[in-house]
Order: C-alpha cells, then sequence, then structure tokens
C-alpha cells in the first residue's frame, strides 16, 4: 500500500487537496484505507474547528469536535451524551470527531442514526448547508466545517443490543418538532441508517417501521426478527415522546 500524508494549516488548502484522486478525509481518526490502493490521507485537524456553541437553537460543533470532548460539554443535551456513550468507547471517542462518525459511520452507527432523526445540518466549505441526509445520500463529498443540531425538538432514542458492549441489532431513532413534524430513523443493518417517516404526525408509524426492516436480513438477524423488533421500538420511542410531552 502506498499513501501520501497531508497536513493543511487551512481550509483552502484542504478543499484543494481533497479534489484530487484518491484523497481521503481525516477529521481526528485515522480512516480505514485499501491495502492495495494509493492514498492521499488529508489530515484535518490543524484547519478544522473543535469549538461547541448554541446558535439560533442549535447546537453547533466544529468538525474536528471528538466525541469525548462533545460529553464533556455542558452544552450536550442528555439524550444525546448517552447515544454517544453508545456509538464509542472512551479510548475511540478522544480520538473520533463528529464529522469522522459522518464521514464514515454506517448503519449500524447509534449516532449516526439519531443525528439523522434529528435532521441535523452539515456546513460545507466554503459556506454551503446540507441536510445531513442529503451529504450522505450524495456520496458524503465536501469539507466539512460544521455540524448543527437542533435543541427545541423531542427526541426518543431505543436499541436490542445481546450485550451492553455490542452493536445494536436494531436501533430506533424518533424526533418529534412542536409543529408536529415527526422523523423516524432505523439502525441496526445496512451501509447508512434508514428514514422511515418524515411527516406530520405519527398514526401507523410502527407499522411503516415493520415494513423498512421486512427484508433487513443478515447475519446478525433475520428479517422477519428485525421487523418486528423494528416495530416494538418504534412503539416505545413513540411512547417516550408521548410522555415527554405530559
Amino acid at each position: 500500500m502506498n499513501f501520501e500524508y497531508f497536513r493543511p494549516e487551512s481550509n483552502t488548502q484542504a478543499a484543494t487537496l481533497l479534489e484530487m484522486p484518491g484523497s481521503i478525509a481525516s477529521y481526528g481518526l485515522s480512516p480505514a484505507i485499501d491495502r492495495t490502493s494509493t492514498a492521499r490521507i488529508v489530515d484535518l485537524q490543524s484547519c478544522g474547528s473543535s469549538a461547541i456553541r448554541i446558535e439560533a437553537g442549535k447546537l453547533v460543533t466544529g468538525a474536528c469536535t471528538t466525541l469525548q470532548s462533545m460529553l464533556e460539554s455542558d452544552l450536550l443535551p442528555k439524550s444525546l451524551a448517552d447515544v454517544i456513550r453508545l456509538e464509542d468507547r472512551q479510548n475511540l471517542r478522544n480520538m473520533r470527531s463528529i464529522a469522522d462518525v459522518i464521514l464514515s459511520g454506517d448503519g449500524k452507527s447509534p449516532l449516526l442514526t439519531t443525528l439523522m432523526s434529528l435532521d441535523a445540518q452539515v456546513t460545507l466549505y466554503p459556506s454551503n448547508t446540507v441536510t445531513l441526509g442529503d451529504y450522505v445520500a450524495n456520496g458524503r463529498q465536501g469539507l466539512i466545517t460544521d455540524v448543527s443540531i437542533p435543541l427545541d425538538v423531542q427526541f426518543a432514542f431505543q436499541s436490542l443490543r445481546r450485550t451492553p458492549q455490542d452493536v445494536g441489532i436494531v436501533i430506533a431513532a424518533m424526533a418529534k418538532w412542536k409543529t408536529g413534524r415527526v422523523r423516524l430513523t432505523l439502525g441496526g443493518t445496512g451501509i447508512t441508517p434508514t428514514l422511515v417517516v418524515d411527516g406530520i404526525g405519527s398514526d401507523g408509524i410502527e407499522k411503516a417501521a415493520s415494513s423498512a426492516y421486512g427484508q433487513a436480513a443478515d447475519p446478525k438477524a433475520s428479517a422477519e426478527y428485525r421487523s418486528a423488533m423494528a416495530r416494538q421500538l418504534t412503539l416505545r420511542c413513540a411512547e417516550s415522546l408521548a410522555d415527554l410531552a405530559g
């Protein structure tokens, strides 16, 4: 395997490097590299922000903010802190950034599943803001500078795991806005989490979850089992949101 390593001092330099074929962005944790290929590693820690702040009712984190730094911030809601603890153990949380999760996370990632349910946004250099869902769907291209997470949203999370340390077999994350908008995202399998519902109200949402995982089989679980558990976890999320609403 051949690779080159660059650590640019500015976003302008980083963006230029990332436009070159074979370039791979690293926001903290070294990315997985195909040993048979030639890669250009672009380490963004010298130019990326690690600040955490509140802006216009959103939690805004710099792309290079580590998961452990987020956990230690007084600005982070407890519900998100609980999800981050499920994402990685502390040794990895000290190295892995929120942008690393967005760039390399798959359907088994509790945090990526959660961020998609909350309709988080990513700001790309120089000044383009897109939804996380669109960023993932479009191949995760572009230099991330910030991640914005809405705070004025009720949120519920459920996961089914064989052991506390195991990856979730089924993950359900549901968010509800004051307008009545509801988003449900399922995880536990696949290359990305699955957005199941994005609309007003939650009638029939458990059936939608069951249907969405009706063919979600892999070596860890059958489709029938995942479908049933997706329905059950979605119901639990809906109940939790109803309790929050009083």
